[in-house]
């Protein structure tokens, strides 16, 4: 391996806003070839963003020498076989959330990246967000005292308008779609990250858009993917966590309460944490510098995401890291698997039902 991390990135849709731009900014990492799902796409992306090697497939990009690294950021029904053949090549991997369609194909994931080898994370940059880090800091630090609840709301609009957000596999179940695994993968990391481990979950998985306009024909087409999630957990320390989502709100909301005998601690946009201990008012709380972040142009994730990057290259060399690994990802799967489950049946599922 060379002094810097070759990157090869598969997909071009949050790969060219965010992973491209990341791996060549960071100065550990260099972003030498880029896959798309059509060649046409590849090369408009290795030229835009100056990538010397656009590749016609992700089996050329994966076989190539002078990747050390691939970044899967296609859409998540592609990413176990490209994971599978990237990790049986050798390379070392950074895979999107969700980890995969079903806990089956996480499993498989996971035991083929430890037959390999090789270092296989999957990219939850939202944990190294300066106010969410500190949040876990401080649970981590006593200030909550004995933790009893977690209420976790982010209504967004991106998806009310089915003219403008179009049928694509964010629509689509059966390829991973839906509010649950997109945003609500992030939430079950921050759960077990903050709180500890999921014992069971009761969710309540909805459509109300229930047609999109697709890009190709103008005609609508049917949404099975879920675009509103509520999911009531139970610690496995008996603590209490719900968490709702809706791509489709007709507002903007993004709250985080923690709550226990000793404090309360309320994030609000990701970005601005307020604290009251018990007995106190609430108040405003700082962010440490070590947690503070570079402003970087371009995409709001690229701060947090480069910090991925950092601790993904002391993983590669070794090094003591707290890179989110694919372990992680498949914990986070067997939770969304539960989900659907409950969803589906009307009942509550404990995760040891799809783990055993």
């Amino acid at each position: 391996m060379s002094d810097k991390l070759r990157v090869g990135v598969i997909g071009t849709g949050f790969g060219s806003r965010v992973h491209i731009p990341g791996f060549m900014t960071h100065p550990d990492t260099t972003v030498v070839a880029v896959s798309a799902s059509s060649p046409e796409k590849a090369r408009a992306t290795a030229q835009k963003l100056d990538v010397p090697y656009a590749c016609d497939s992700a089996e050329e990009l994966i076989a190539r020498d002078d990747v050390d690294l691939v970044a899967i950021t296609t859409p998540p029904f592609l990413h176990c076989d490209t994971l599978l053949r990237a990790v049986r090549a050798g390379k070392h991997v950074l895979c999107e959330k969700p980890l995969a369609l079903s806990v089956r194909e996480g499993r498989e994931m996971v035991s083929a990246a430890r037959a390999a080898g090789v270092v296989a994370a999957i990219s939850h940059e939202f944990r190294y967000k300066p106010a969410r880090a500190r949040l876990g800091q401080l649970i981590q630090e006593g200030y909550l005292g004995t933790p009893s609840l977690l209420d976790i709301v982010n209504l967004f609009p991106r998806r009310r308008d089915p003219h403008a957000a179009l049928w694509d596999w964010w629509s689509q179940a059966e390829k991973g779609g839906g509010v649950l695994g997109a945003i609500g993968s992030h939430y079950v990391d921050a759960t077990r990250a903050w709180l500890g481990e999921i014992d069971s979950v009761h969710a309540l998985l909805d459509t109300y858009v229930t047609r999109r306009r697709a890009a190709e024909s103008g005609e609508f087409r049917s949404v099975t993917s879920d675009d509103t999630a509520s999911l009531l957990l139970r610690l496995r320390n008996g603590a209490q966590v719900s968490i709702r989502l809706s791509s489709v709100s007709a507002g903007r909301l993004d709250r985080v309460v923690a709550t226990g005998d000793a404090g309360t601690l309320l994030l609000e946009n990701d970005e601005t944490l307020y604290g009251t201990p018990a007995g106190g008012e609430m108040e405003q709380l700082p962010i440490p510098p070590e947690l503070q972040l570079v402003p970087i142009e371009g995409d709001t994730l690229l701060p947090p995401f480069l910090r991925l990057v950092g601790a993904l290259v002391g993983a590669v060399r070794g090094e003591p890291s707290d890179v989110p690994t694919l372990e992680d990802g498949l914990r986070h799967q067997e939770v969304l698997d539960a989900a659907r489950i409950s969803s589906r049946e009307g009942r509550l599922v404990r995760v040891a039902e799809v783990t055993e």
